[in-house]
């Protein structure tokens, strides 16, 4: 029951860290590609950018509470959103491109799928294998 507890309350933690991640990259997806009218895909790269430099930040200190530093997580970090980047730009791209859906709306759907593969993978560079008792 307390691993129960505890996974609860990171999960929470982590879809309210969500939010500030979200909003970075929506907004920065939106105002470049909308407002200065940068290509899509080009937009979602910067966009990308700020939102992993976000991300570490937030999940390292508030998600899973990791206070050591290393460059061995970060690089593991920034190497998990590079597969992300690829699945993020691969789906806009074809919804755009092939089924026609706006950009916007676009980057809107593929950032759910985003948003799971980037919860398994910070969940598995930040917690620390616990000992097991016996």
């Amino acid at each position: 029951m307390r691993k129960f507890r505890e996974f609860f309350k990171e999960t929470c933690r982590y879809i309210a860290a969500g939010f500030v991640t979200a909003f970075v990259n929506l907004s920065t997806f939106y105002l470049l590609s909308e407002a200065f009218s940068v290509n899509y895909l080009i937009s979602n790269l910067i966009a990308w950018l700020l939102t992993v430099i976000t991300g570490y930040t937030v999940d390292k200190k508030y998600v899973f509470k990791d206070r050591k530093r290393g460059k061995n997580e970060l690089l593991k970090f920034f190497g998990s959103r590079v597969l992300s980047l690829a699945i993020d730009q691969l789906m806009i791209w074809l919804l755009v491109d092939f089924a026609g859906i706006s950009s916007s709306l676009a980057k809107i759907v593929d950032s759910a799928a985003v948003v799971v593969i980037n919860y398994l993978l910070s969940r598995k560079i930040f917690k620390k294998p616990r000992k097991k008792e016996g």
